[in-house]
């Protein structure tokens, strides 16, 4: 019975935690609290100093001791990297011998097979008689023609077309262009340097009779009824007629040709951010005309300009003038017994504005002939002599001049001609 009772009278002060569940929850909760706040304030101090160290230790581990050996290697590691890196570095940029030597290294003819751009043509009748022949067109020869009056025009025997050269402007378009006829086959400039071959495409696949050869046949049939901007992309794009244009090409006009290609890109880039951000309506001066055109302020660029070929051909009673830059083909009028007479007219009157405004104006023209074929139905003999003097310009002598140069200037003979120095005894 004692028992009991001192087991009853102790039972207020050491009182067990009563036990909840599910709803009861938040009564245990409550319970908890009650009991930390009662808890002993020497046992509160020492769960959170015990707290304090655990974070302590958390944020800051214990530092290992340093072993020399070991930093030692870390950092010849790192200076090892850091090493090859710039060796690496240096070795990506070639000196300046390397890249004289890459530049003027004789192209291969898969190397230019393989490019995709376009180089300048000269403005020399074997050149063309050459591509002529390599495209398979025979019974057509170009000429030069050294005059726009009536006698040089005589002396040219059956001419299919005229390919004026001038120093391209821009200038102002006043003339009213149209479309031209479905039988007038015509070629849009959609690519830099390729208008050589695409006059002298305009005036070849509308000469009457012509032989063009398998492969200009089907291109002409496939793109006969073809908008002439999409007839000058598949041009430009066409493999072969590209690298028969690019025959004369050597390493160093590929290069300047993408040099060039890139600056054009850049530039218009500038420009077009230039446009957004004054939110202009017109762009870099031009004003659209009904024919859809553009007027541009007539500017003649002292280094940048380059050259450019225009086509003047027959097609029934007009004449017609073919400028790959011009979406449109302008027709010059009607003629009855010489065609050539309303070209040469207008290619006068061209000349003579050119010259007006750009002392350095220089022209060519050349006219492509039907002369038909040899006696054998092959090639015509006659251009023989154009095709051997082509064919010797194809030959790149780059690499050996620059040797020569290159030699030259090792021996100081370059350096002594151009300050004027007396050569060194003993030499």
């Amino acid at each position: 019975m004692a028992r009991r009772k001192a087991s009853g009278g102790s039972s207020a002060q050491s009182a067990k935690r009563p036990r909840v569940s599910g709803a009861a929850g938040d009564e245990e909760k409550e319970v908890v609290m009650v009991e930390r706040r009662t808890q002993p304030e020497g046992e509160e101090a020492e769960e959170e100093a015990e707290a304090e160290a655990e974070a302590a230790a958390d944020a800051d581990p214990p530092r290992r001791r340093s072993n020399p050996r070991r930093t030692a290697a870390i950092a010849a590691a790192a200076a090892t990297a850091e090493a090859a890196a710039a060796e690496a570095a240096t070795a990506a940029v070639p000196s300046a011998d390397e890249i004289h030597e890459r530049a003027f290294a004789r192209i291969t003819t898969a190397e230019r097979d393989a490019w995709q751009g376009w180089t300048d043509i000269e403005s020399e009748p074997a050149f063309f008689n050459f591509i002529l022949g390599e495209l398979g067109i025979q019974g057509a020869t170009i000429q030069e023609v050294f005059s726009v009056d009536e006698a040089s025009a005589d002396y040219l025997p059956n001419p299919g077309g005229l390919i004026f050269l001038y120093r391209f402007v821009e200038e102002a378009e006043e003339d009213v262009r149209e479309d031209c006829p479905d039988e007038l086959w015509f070629a849009n400039q959609t690519t830099s340097n390729a208008c050589a071959t695409i006059a002298m495409l305009n005036i070849a696949m509308n000469c009457p009779g012509l032989r063009l050869g398998d492969v200009l046949t089907r291109f002409k049939a496939a793109t006969q009824h073809l908008h002439p901007a999409l007839r000058g992309h598949l041009l430009s794009s066409h493999a072969l007629i590209r690298s028969k244009h690019n025959s004369f090409a050597r390493r160093l006009d590929m290069l300047t040709s993408d040099i060039a290609l890139k600056h054009e890109w850049t530039e218009a880039e500038r420009k077009r951010r230039r446009a957004r951000a004054r939110k202009s309506s017109s762009r870099s001066g031009s004003i659209g005309n009904e024919n859809g055109n553009t007027k541009k302020k007539i500017s003649a660029d002292d280094d940048e300009a380059a050259f450019h070929f225009i086509a003047y051909v027959p097609m029934g009673q007009d004449v017609w003038e073919l400028n790959g830059m011009q979406n449109k083909g302008l027709r010059l009028g009607s003629f009855t017994r010489d065609w050539t007479a309303m070209a040469r007219e207008r290619i006068a009157a061209r000349m003579l504005a050119y010259s007006q405004y750009d002392d350095r104006a220089v022209f060519s023209l050349l006219a492509l002939c039907q002369t038909g074929v040899g006696p054998d139905g092959g090639p015509d003999r006659s251009l023989d002599e154009d095709v051997a003097r082509a064919a010797a310009r194809r030959s790149d002598y780059t690499p050996a001049v620059h040797s020569w140069i290159k030699k030259l200037a090792d021996k100081g003979v370059l350096r002594r001609l151009a300050t004027g120095e007396a050569e060194e005894r003993g030499e």
